[in-house]
C-alpha cells in the first residue's frame, strides 16, 4: 500500500511539472504544398553517409492550414500522429529555444518575406540551429548536386535574429546627477520599454534618481504576428515548432554613485579644528586650472561640493584665519568610479614668531649684559610665560600670534626698569628688541661758596649784613 501511495505522489508530481508548460489542446498535422523547384536535402547527426533528399514542403496544421516548422530532423513525420502543445521545450539550451524561435519569427511571412522560398530557407535555418552536427544543403535537384541560391535570404535572417537577440549594453554604474543618460553601446535600446526612466535615442534617461542600487527590468515586445509561439511534441512525430512574436525581458542591476570632494581643516599643531579656521577659503579647479567653485570650511570645520564629474582636479586656498599661515600647496585630486568619494584632511599652521631680547644696563654708551632680570609675557592679563635673561642677558621666546605685554620684574640696584612693552605677532619673521636699563641719577648737594661770599658782599653794600 505504501508503494503503491509513493508512486502515486510520484507520479502527480511528474505530471504537475510538466503541466506547467503543457497546454490542453490536442491537434494533427500533414504534409502540405511542395514548394517548386527548390530541393532542400539533409544528413542529420554526426553521420552524414546517409542524404536524405527531399523537395521542400509545408507542414500545417489540419483544421487551420497554419504553418509550422520541424525542429527534430534525424525523425520522420507520422501524419497520423497526435501533437501536444507545449509554451516551452525540453530538448534544447536556452539560447538554441530562443535562435529558433527568432529564425521562425523572422523568416517565412516576417514584412516582405511572402514568396515561398522563404518557408524553405527558415526550415533550413532551423534544421542548422536544432541539430548543428547535421549536413544541410540545397541541391539543384533531387538528389543533385550542392548550391547556394539563397545566400542573400539567410545572411539576411541571420543579421535579423542577431540584432534581436543582442542584448542592450548600457553602463551598470552611473554617477549621481540631475540627469543620468546611458548609452547603449548595441545601439538597439530604442526597442525595449522600461521599468524605471524613459528610453530616448538609445539612452536609458533617469532623472533625480538617488544614491543607490536599482533593478531595471528592460522589455521589448514584437507584435508582427499576433501569435504566441507553440512547441508541437509527439512520441510518435518529429516535433514542431509554429512561428509567433517575442517579449524579452532584460534585467540590469544598476548602481548610482554620488561623486563628492568633502575637505577637513585642522590645525597642523592640535591636530583639531580651532574655530578661528572656520571660512578658510578655497578655490576648486578643473585639470585645466580653471575655477570652477569656491568652497569655505563652515562651522563643524569641513565643506563637501557633490555632484562633480569623473576626472583630475585642483584644491587651493586662497583664504584662511589672520592668525594662521596660508597652505601655499595645491592638493591634485581624481575622481573615478573606482574612487567617487574624496576626503581631505588640511592643515594649517598658526602663525608664530621667535623674539629674541637682549638686555643691558650702564649709562652713557657704556652699557653691559645684564643677567638674571625676570620677564613676564602677559596675554588678555594672563600670565603665559616667565623668561630670565642668561649671563649675556640674552633671551628667546616663540610666541603664537596674537597681542602680548612683556612686563619686566626686576633690574640692578640704582636702575630704573623698563615700562610695560607691547609685543605684537602677526607674521612669522623674527625680531630682536634691544632694551636697556638706564642708572636712575643722583640728586646734587655740594655747595658753592663763591656765591656765598658774592651774597655776602652785596650784602654789605646794602649795609644789611
Amino acid at each position: 500500500m505504501k508503494k503503491r501511495t509513493i508512486f502515486l505522489i510520484l507520479l502527480s508530481a511528474i505530471l504537475l511539472l510538466q503541466g506547467k508548460n503543457v497546454l490542453a489542446k490536442e491537434t494533427q498535422f500533414y504534409e502540405a504544398e511542395y514548394i517548386s523547384g527548390i530541393y532542400l536535402n539533409k544528413a542529420p547527426g554526426t553521420d552524414h553517409s546517409t542524404i536524405y533528399y527531399q523537395t521542400a514542403r509545408f507542414f500545417r496544421e489540419i483544421g487551420t492550414d497554419k504553418f509550422a516548422y520541424c525542429i527534430e530532423p534525424q525523425r520522420f513525420f507520422d501524419e497520423n500522429a497526435s501533437y501536444n502543445e507545449w509554451q516551452g521545450y525540453r530538448d534544447f539550451t536556452k539560447e538554441q529555444i530562443e535562435r529558433i524561435k527568432a529564425i521562425s519569427h523572422f523568416g517565412y511571412q516576417y514584412k516582405n518575406h511572402t514568396d515561398k522560398k522563404w518557408y524553405a530557407i527558415t526550415q533550413y535555418l532551423i534544421w542548422k540551429e536544432a541539430d548543428p552536427d547535421g549536413l544541410y544543403f540545397f541541391a539543384n535537384s533531387l538528389g543533385g548536386d550542392e548550391i547556394h541560391p539563397f545566400d542573400n535570404e539567410i545572411n539576411e535572417i541571420n543579421n535579423l535574429v542577431d540584432n534581436y537577440l543582442k542584448k542592450p549594453k548600457i553602463p551598470t554604474i552611473a554617477r549621481e546627477e540631475e540627469k543620468i543618460q546611458l548609452k547603449d553601446e548595441n545601439q538597439i535600446l530604442n526597442n525595449y520599454q522600461t521599468s524605471l526612466g524613459r528610453i530616448e535615442n538609445n539612452h536609458l534617461i533617469l532623472e533625480n534618481i538617488e544614491e543607490g542600487e536599482y533593478d531595471i527590468t528592460l522589455t521589448r515586445k514584437d507584435n508582427f504576428f499576433n501569435e504566441t509561439f507553440i512547441f508541437y511534441q509527439s512520441n510518435y512525430s518529429q516535433d514542431l515548432i509554429n512561428y509567433g512574436d517575442f517579449e524579452r525581458k532584460e534585467k540590469i542591476h544598476l548602481k548610482i554613485i554620488e561623486t563628492s570632494i568633502t575637505i577637513h581643516k585642522i590645525d597642523a599643531g592640535t591636530k583639531q579644528f580651532e574655530s578661528s579656521l572656520r571660512n578658510t577659503k578655497y578655490q576648486l579647479l578643473n585639470e585645466q586650472k580653471e575655477i570652477i567653485d569656491t568652497l569655505i570650511i563652515e562651522e563643524n570645520g569641513s565643506v563637501i561640493k557633490k555632484g562633480l564629474p569623473y576626472g583630475t582636479y585642483y584644491i587651493k586656498e586662497i583664504e584662511t584665519s589672520p592668525s594662521y599661515q596660508l597652505d601655499l600647496e595645491e592638493h591634485q585630486i581624481t575622481i573615478s568610479q573606482d574612487n567617487p568619494k574624496i576626503e581631505l584632511t588640511l592643515e594649517n599652521k598658526i602663525i608664530k614668531k621667535k623674539i629674541k631680547i637682549h638686555k643691558t644696563y650702564g649709562e652713557g654708551n657704556n652699557f653691559i649684559g645684564e643677567e638674571n632680570v625676570t620677564f613676564e609675557v602677559y596675554e588678555n592679563k594672563n600670565l603665559i610665560g616667565t623668561y630670565i635673561t642668561d649671563e649675556f642677558g640674552n633671551i628667546e621666546m616663540t610666541l603664537p600670534y596674537g597681542e602680548y605685554q612683556l612686563i619686566q620684574k626686576n633690574t640692578k640696584d640704582g636702575y630704573r626698569k623698563l615700562d610695560p612693552i607691547k609685543l605684537l605677532v602677526i607674521d612669522d619673521l623674527d625680531v630682536t628688541y634691544e632694551l636697556k636699563d638706564y642708572k636712575i641719577p643722583v640728586p646734587n648737594t655740594h655747595t658753592d661758596w663763591r656765591i656765598l661770599d658774592i651774597l655776602v658782599e652785596i650784602l654789605k653794600c646794602l649795609k644789611i649784613y
